[in-house]
């Protein structure tokens, strides 16, 4: 099998750089307002499996639209307090009259600010595969620390799938310091 060789030397890289500066084992959900008219509730995680690999998932059911995602990405760090995440994904979407399997594809950035008391900023690049169709969207997302492990959650996405989301986010590992870069 190719792929072995390639995915071994993946691991083997992850496990020679840095500790990422995000975390990557956590839960979140809250609402979404879909193109402007379809509003609903979203829930996604994520679980590492070994660094530099994560497992992650979500779930958006907003009016006659649901979509479930489910993949594995791959993260490094980038240089200080930014990793550089890419990912793949099988995605399911269900319109009310029509529903289709997929593939997916992510790439972005988690960027810890500094001097900024722990706020996160996650530019991402997201391109669904659904319906003989191609939708490519631009997401930038920002996290915001309000108790130890608990995190304030807003999104916009905007191009082929425009969202606007905002709920909470729980770390399951220990609460980072607010660091300076």
């Amino acid at each position: 099998m190719k792929l072995k060789p390639v995915v071994l030397a993946m691991m083997a890289a992850g496990l020679s750089l840095p500790v990422a500066a995000a975390d990557y084992r956590y839960l979140d959900g809250g609402v979404v307002d879909r193109d402007g008219s379809d509003m609903g509730l979203r829930m996604a995680g994520s679980g590492e499996l070994t660094p530099p690999l994560a497992a992650f998932g979500e779930i958006v059911d907003a009016g006659q639209y649901e979509q479930l995602s489910a993949g594995l990405m791959f993260h490094t760090p980038f240089g200080p307090g930014v990793d550089f995440n890419a990912g793949a994904s099988l995605e399911a979407v269900d319109t009310g009259r029509n529903d289709d399997t997929g593939l997916g594809a992510r790439a972005g950035l988690r960027w810890l600010v500094p001097e900024s008391r722990g706020l996160e900023l996650s530019p991402e690049v997201r391109h669904v595969m659904v319906f003989n169709d191609v939708i490519t969207s631009v997401r930038a997302g920002a996290l915001f620390p309000i108790a130890p492990r608990f995190h304030m959650l807003g999104a916009l996405q905007a191009g082929d799938d425009d969202r606007i989301e905002l709920g909470l986010r729980y770390s399951f590992a220990s609460p980072r310091a607010a660091r300076s870069y």
